[in-house]
């Protein structure tokens, strides 16, 4: 084989197949062209790849052009880049397939591969620059792509990821064989892996912290891709045999190690081909498929790019107010002077102060490169060299320090004022700016935002779970592609631009693809450079600031802003003026030098009179690791370093603040050490009166109530000991032959573990609590599930390898629990409902293995044991009197540990009431099975007692305590949103007590309960943590120290603030089926009636077609004012975007633009009443929580004659009466058929744009006919078939592959959201089926009648004809045949079209199987969506989709129940999330992969037939 990049001459061929001897296959990647050339004749191969840095055009012509094979038979392959060259394409599944194919009947080549005989190939490993991918092998050779495995929506484990941190630490992934010796003599070190800046973070920290080199960084990002790989491995089932594996990354040969290592049963084996595997394939397929390669001018088609343009930055030129620098001071003899140090993540800054004038006198900005220590040195050899002669003249007695190496730097100086970069900011920015209200920072790692009253920060806002929208994002996508190496040069570049693009709000990895899409589509290196700036402000508005204020003077500081085209974009994003200072980069080394100077001023600082740094001495001060040994001071048992500078040893590391800097370490007064020699004292003698130390704690707790002052408690280690420990059975007195069952420590054992514990005792078993974790439970994971289902999984492993030694294993489906609302009961999110489905789905369960009961205490807790008892005595053979005494033991014991939680929680908020605590007080909010267990928060409660604060957990603390009941926000149908948000209430109004929320990533319920805590707590800071696998120490730590010194600035501030809530004018309400507006502020005012002269009912476009219908009855037959919202756009949904965290999901931002865009086109009118018309439900799905949020959002943007009008899902929105009921399931049936009708014409129309007008005329025309009633639009409908029945097709319905669509009802019938997708596939001649929203309400009706049967069964049978459940139940069997009738009579009438997609619409058919996936008792969409998916795919249907939003709860929980269904049965399936941006290269790959195994399968299955 021939290997070179381009050769300088090439020898013509001659030709021979179809004409020509060779052919060419080009595979247009996402960071390089690669060209392969192969001889039929003699077999001869030649390749060629170059990287195309984003001008793929150009790349593309010049390899071409360099190989001279003008005329060859050609094929190309590729994603987006293989639409510019103007040959036939094919997608890299097919390349690779052939490829496959063709090393197959090569027994030689084979042969020299491997030693071992290969049969057959049981998977591809594909590891490209923005994917890694596992394609399984199967088919009836053994030659075809049957399945894909790839990585999720974020980039980490790619080429792209490895590069970018490769290049944090000054290293080249091209270059990495110059290291190699140095990389072999290294070590892996655990990292953080989802995300850039998580990654980032931690390899920041830990070469901070002298806890890993570059070079065990190497290996340890290596290790991570590695194990991406063998995670997809094992989600594949592939666990031995022979994997081949291709793709660019075969350069870095420690990720091939890590992978065979951690699967030695696999025979990894690198085909010679494998860098360019598939332009292999394509140069063998165009032997088949390819055409004469034209001419190098004809080579490429025209193209013109997709994205959308905005304003030049020019426009908010007058906007920014760049302050000019003081005249620079000259360093003066006899002056002192204090050093501001910032050791940032990329950036180490340094400022000379002159502590009279408070000037920079002198600076110095340098790269940080993963050694803040050596970088500090050179920054301040720097210093020296610009003082010049004067330096031996001056005096510097001081050093402060603040950034992410702040603790390190202070050791390293020796220095104590160390000082958190929130405050250290603040101080810079007020210094130029006093009436400064808005802080916008944006580093080279993270951004913050920080809100200021009179000078004092009292909110802020930190990055969390993204890069995008910071300095890095900015600098390194520039570099990647664009070749623009130098942070100088971007903004000339970005300002010169005429018509910036407007890229998606992705990640730093991936904004990559927009930027080479650009490129490929022609955009100017200009545009695309301002559309990355442009980048930065969404990015950070929406992911940093979110909904926070924003007040009328922003100042812009950090390094970024020094890049004049950043703050520009964000003046142009929010039409705000924005004021950025002198040296904006200096900012934070500056304000931690002014800062020290006020600690002095003000006497909390003191200055050594012999202290005189030495620079000399700071530049060759040794520093050495001497050793480490292990914390004992909690069970995290952390490593603790011993570093030794100069002479001096210091202590250093671990996650709470024991050792964050040893030499800060306060040993406290003679008088403090005395009162806690006495506790101690007291302790011991409490403890032995007691009997024994188990109550330890609990006897510390009643001294430091008694006692007058404040000490630093952990509650929550109190509240551990009581649940696991005091009230939990013990099981030493039971036979030794007892059964066993295992029970994995999630979800409800963190709050009903006394429940569970006590009622296994009692009947005889052993409930053995499982708190070991195994990470490759991990793996066997579905779907991107939330930090706790994850635990649950890794938790199951460990479980499952106990083998003999259990007998059963516990996951019970807690379902409600008793509500603390009158209105609305208590429900648990879908996930955690969901846990023994998705378990017994992902290991493979045995179903008399598990034990799953279905807990309902909706009325209480001792009359529900009946599934307890049951389970008791089916699967463990108790008889029921025994199960029955058991339940009652176990509830008591269950009430008595409430009890106490409740008594402990009482006596401290009383104290705290009493005697307002002088140190702030944080009460831990989130779940029981997140923010109080080590296994998933952090150790965020030893984190904030090693800082002197005493930290609670909000369930000791009644829900009533106080005597008062706090009302909440409507319709709070999740317990611990019920919970959380009433104690919230509680302590908003203490002094000096605050709120630190633990939620996780994707966590759905936060998404608004989150919003709901901000209202409540209006100006009063609260913390929220978001933490999940993959989240560093080091980042909960600066959230936590910045949070505590926020609290001290707002209780300086001392301030009352108008509530952010405006008090509720209007509310719509339903009285005898009609609608009447109330007004809540005048009770005596007569109510105005729906049809009302001033009214405008707003109609969001759920469902366009039927929304329109709906809009025209209500206008036309009630004499309503009307408006069918227009659907949703990209601006639309940025409007959105501007007003919530980026959390929420994406049909609750498309509704809510399209609420907004309509009153930017229509301004509000104070004198009508708007209400927007939505439906409801009681959970637990989040889209319950919509019009509540809304109308609290609306209401504090000042629109209080704006209501939401909610119909609620569990009375059928039957709400408004029978006639709109009839009215609304026509308008949904229309929208199903037309929805069929849409996607048929979309695949298989002769004329698409043609077809699509004759649609929209008949949709019009159906309109106008409904606004004179439904019998007059169903009088036309025979007229609208026949004419849709006209439109040419390329050939019938029933003679195409098909796919079903299931997913998130509003996303499946949101044109703006599955348009994409649903393209994407016609495109392959793919006919799409979108399931029905009428199966929606079908199964509500089911789930609604499953509810009032066990109602009837509770009934005595004689009692049953006269109960009010048996009129509801035969008013709902009347309406269920009333839909059946009329989804039949319509069906037959459009069906004569030809052009419905036949599906399964046999009621008890689709429901026959409910409880194969959860059934009624889990009551999501994920059921009849997943029922729908395994019955179409029953009756002839190809394969089957799930789209949801991006963490829809759901959705993934449809993935999860439906993916290892179809796997099993060998069935094509496809699941997308979506969040309102373009599909990212992972995603369409497995788009064209599973069209591809749908194309096969319907070829399968019709040569059968």
């Amino acid at each position: 084989m021939l290997t070179r990049l381009l050769p300088k001459t090439i020898k013509s061929r001659v030709p021979s197949i179809r004409g020509f001897t060779t052919t060419l296959g080009l595979d247009v990647g996402s960071t390089t062209v690669k060209a392969c050339v192969v001889d039929s004749e003699t077999s001869e191969i030649e390749h060629f790849i170059k990287p195309h840095h984003g001008r793929v055009s150009e790349t593309i012509r010049k390899v071409v052009g360099s190989i001279g094979v003008e005329g060859s038979l050609s094929l190309v392959t590729g994603r987006q880049g293989r639409k510019m060259v103007d040959i036939p394409g094919v997608t890299e599944a097919v390349a690779i397939e052939e490829g496959l194919k063709d090393l197959m009947h090569d027994k030689e080549k084979l042969a020299r591969l491997s030693e071992n005989k290969i049969e057959k190939f049981k998977g591809i490993v594909s590891l490209g620059g923005e994917s890694y991918i596992v394609y399984k092998i199967g088919g009836k050779n053994n030659d075809r792509i049957i399945d894909t495995f790839a990585g999720s929506k974020c980039a980490s484990g790619t080429g792209q990821f490895f590069s970018q941190q490769l290049g944090r630490m000054d290293l080249d992934s091209f270059q990495l064989q110059d290291h190699h010796k140095e990389i072999l003599k290294s070590k892996d070190v655990p990292l953080a892996t989802r995300c850039s800046v998580f990654m980032k973070t931690d390899c920041t920290h830990k070469l901070n912290k002298g806890e890993a080199t570059r070079y065990d960084i190497v290996l340890s990002l290596s290790k991570v891709m590695a194990s991406k790989v063998v995670d997809l491995l094992t989600r594949a089932q592939i666990e031995n045999g022979q994997v081949l594996i291709i793709g660019g990354m075969l350069n870095i040969p420690y990720v091939i190690d890590y992978i065979k290592k951690a699967k030695p049963e696999i025979e990894f084996i690198i085909p010679e081909e494998g860098k360019f595997f598939e332009a292999f394939g394509a140069a063998k397929l165009a032997l088949k498929e390819g055409v004469s390669l034209p001419s190098k001018k004809n080579l490429l088609t025209p193209n013109e790019t997709e994205f959308k343009r905005v304003k030049p930055f020019s426009h908010a030129k007058n906007l920014v107010n760049f302050v000019k620098p003081p005249k620079k001071e000259t360093p003066k003899a006899g002056h002192e002077y204090i050093i501001g140090v910032d050791g940032g993540s990329t950036t180490t800054k340094v400022a000379l102060i002159d502590m009279e004038t408070k000037n920079i006198v002198t600076s110095f900005y340098g790269r940080t490169l993963g050694d803040p220590i050596k970088a500090l040195r050179k920054c301040f050899l720097e210093l020296k060299k610009d003082l010049g002669p004067v330096y031996d003249k001056i005096k510097i007695p001081l050093i402060s320090t603040t950034g992410s190496s702040r603790e390190l730097l202070g050791v390293f100086t020796g220095t104590k004022s160390v000082y958190n970069e929130i405050i250290a900011h603040t101080v810079g920015a007020t210094f130029y700016q006093k009436d400064v209200d808005t802080i916008f920072e944006i580093g080279g790692q993270d951004a913050k935002y920080v809100y200021l009253r009179n000078r004092v920060p009292i909110d802020y806002a930190m990055n969390e779970a993204c890069s995008a929208g910071t300095g890095s994002f900015l600098e390194e996508s520039c570099a990647g592609d664009l070749k623009i190496m130098t942070p100088q040069e971007i903004a000339p570049i970005a300002l010169s631009a005429e018509a910036p693009l407007k890229f998606s709000q992705h990640c730093s990895a991936f904004i990559n693809t927009d930027i080479r899409r650009a490129s490929q589509e022609g955009a100017k290196r200009e545009d695309i450079v301002a559309g990355l700036v442009l980048s930065i402000g969404y990015n950070y508005l929406e992911r940093v600031v979110g909904n926070r204020r924003i007040g009328d003077h922003i100042l812009m500081q950090g390094g970024v802003a020094k890049n004049s085209a950043v703050p520009m974009s964000i003046a142009s994003i929010l039409n705000k003026k924005v004021t950025v200072p002198p040296n904006p980069e200096l900012l934070g080394a500056f304000g931690v030098g002014l800062l020290a100077i006020e600690k002095l001023e003000e006497g909390l600082l003191t200055l050594d009179p012999n202290q005189n740094y030495n620079l000399d001495e700071l530049i060759n001060r040794p520093v050495s690791i001497e050793g480490e040994f292990k914390c004992k001071s909690c069970e995290n048992d952390c490593p603790i370093k011993i570093i030794r500078v100069g002479k001096k040893k210091y202590f250093f590391g671990g996650r709470c603040n024991k050792y964050s800097n040893s030499q800060q370490q306060k040993t406290g007064s003679a008088k403090k050490k005395e009162r806690l020699r006495k506790l101690k004292k007291k302790k011991a003698l409490k403890s032995k009166q007691t009997g024994g130390s188990s109550q330890n704690t609990e006897v510390e707790l009643e001294l430091v109530l008694e006692g007058e002052e404040q000490e630093a408690v952990d509650y929550v280690k109190l509240r551990s000991e009581l649940l696991f420990g005091k009230h939990a059975a013990k099981y030493d007195d039971l036979e030794k032959d007892r059964k066993v069952v295992a029970v994995p420590a999630v979800f409800s054992v963190h709050f009903l573990w006394p429940l569970y514990s006590h009622f296994f005792k009692e009947i005889g078993v052993e409930a053995r609590l499982v708190e070991e974790l195994d990470e490759k439970g991990k793996v066997r994971c579905e779907t991107d599930y939330c930090f706790p289902a994850e635990i649950a999984h890794e938790i199951t492993e460990t479980c499952v390898k106990m083998g003999d030694q259990i007998d059963h294993v516990f996951l019970p489906h807690l379902k409600k629990l008793q509500s603390l609302e009158k209105d609305v009961h208590a429900m648990f999110c879908p996930l955690s409902q969901g846990l023994p489905y998705f378990i017994k789905n992902s290991f493979n369960l045995k179903e008399n293995y598990v034990l799953k009961p279905v807990l309902n205490f909706e009325n209480s807790m001792e009359k529900s044991g009946d599934t307890m008892i049951e389970m008791a005595m089916s699967k463990l053979g108790i008889s029921e009197k025994k199960a029955q005494r058991a339940w009652d033991v176990a509830v008591k014991r269950q009430r008595e540990c409430t009890a106490n939680f409740h008594s402990i929680g009482d006596k401290i908020m009383k104290k705290l009431e009493d005697n307002p605590p002088k140190k702030p007080v944080v009460v831990l909010f989130g779940r029981g099975y997140n923010a109080f267990t080590p296994t998933t928060n952090m150790s965020i409660p030893r984190k904030f007692e090693s800082r002197e604060t005493t930290v609670i957990p909000f369930d000791f603390i009644s829900p009533t305590y106080g005597g008062t009941d706090e009302e909440i926000f409507n319709n709070m149908f999740w317990y611990f949103g019920q919970y959380n948000l009433k104690i919230a209430k509680k302590i908003q109004k203490m002094k000096n007590v605050y709120a630190c929320w633990v939620t996780n990533f994707s966590c759905g319920p936060d998404a608004f309960i989150l919003h709901y805590m901000r209202w409540i707590f209006n100006s009063k800071p609260f913390l929220v943590l978001e933490l999940d696998s993959h989240v560093a120490d080091a980042g909960v730590d600066t959230r936590i120290e910045a949070f505590l010194d926020i609290i001290t600035g707002y209780n300086k501030a001392n301030f009352n603030e108008k509530p952010i809530l405006k008090e509720k004018k209007w509310d719509s309400v339903i009285i005898n089926k009609k609608v009447y507006f109330k007004d809540t502020q005048n009770p005596e005012r007569e109510m105005i009636p729906m049809n009302g002269a001033n009214v405008t009912f707003l109609f969001p476009p759920i469902g366009k077609l039927s929304v329109d219908l709906a809009a025209s009855f209500f206008c036309q037959t009630q004499k309503i004012d009307t408006v069918s919202l227009p659907e949703p756009t990209n601006y639309s949904l940025s409007m959105a975007r501007a007003l919530m965290s980026g959390k929420e999901c994406l049909p609750a931002l498309l509704v809510l633009g399209s609420i907004l865009h309509y009153f930017e086109n229509n301004p509000i009118d104070k004198d009508r009443l708007y209400t927007v018309f939505l439906p409801t439900s009681y959970g637990p799905c989040r889209y319950g929580q919509y019009g509540i949020f809304y109308e609290a959002l609306f209401r504090e943007l000042g629109f209080d004659n704006l209501t939401m009008l909610q119909l609620n899902s569990y009375n059928s929105y039957a709400e408004l009466g029978p006639q709109f009921l009839i009215n609304g399931f026509f308008a949904f049936l229309m929208g199903d058929f037309f929805s069929d009708i849409r996607n048929t014409f979309r695949t298989l129309a002769v004329d698409r744009h043609q077809a699509y007008t004759v649609l929209n005329n008949v949709k019009n025309d159906l309109i106008k006919a409904m606004g004179l009633g439904k019998d007059n639009a169903i009088k036309q409908l025979p007229s609208f078939a026949k004419r849709l029945k006209e439109v040419p097709l390329k050939m019938d319905p029933k003679d195409a592959p098909k796919v079903y669509v299931v997913g998130e009802i509003y996303l499946r019938r949101d044109f703006f959201s599955s348009e994409p997708l649903l393209d994407m596939l016609a495109d392959f001649g793919i006919v799409c089926k979108v399931e029905d929203v009428s199966e929606w309400l079908a199964w509500v009706d089911y789930t609604h009648e499953y509810e009032v049967k066990k109602k009837l069964n509770n009934i005595p049978f004689w009692k049953r004809p006269f109960a009010p459940e048996m009129r509801e139940y035969l008013k709902l069997q009347a309406e269920i045949m009333y839909k059946n009738y009329q989804h039949k009579k319509f069906k037959k009438i459009l069906g004569k079209t030809g052009l419905l997609i036949e599906s399964p619409s046999n009621r008890k058919e689709l429901m026959s199987i409910a409880d194969q996936f959860g059934g009624c008792e889990l009551g999501t969409e994920a059921v009849p969506g997943s029922c729908a998916a395994a019955t179409g795919m029953k009756h002839g249907f190809d394969g089957a989709t799930v789209l949801y939003p991006f963490a829809c709860i759901p959705g993934r929980l449809t993935e999860s129940l439906y993916a290892p269904y179809a796997r099993k049965m060998e069935y094509p399936t496809l699941c997308v999330e979506n969040d309102g941006n373009p599909y990212s290269p992972t995603v369409v790959t497995n788009i064209e992969t599973f069209a591809y195994n749908v194309i096969s399968r319907f070829k399968e299955r019709t040569n059968k037939n």
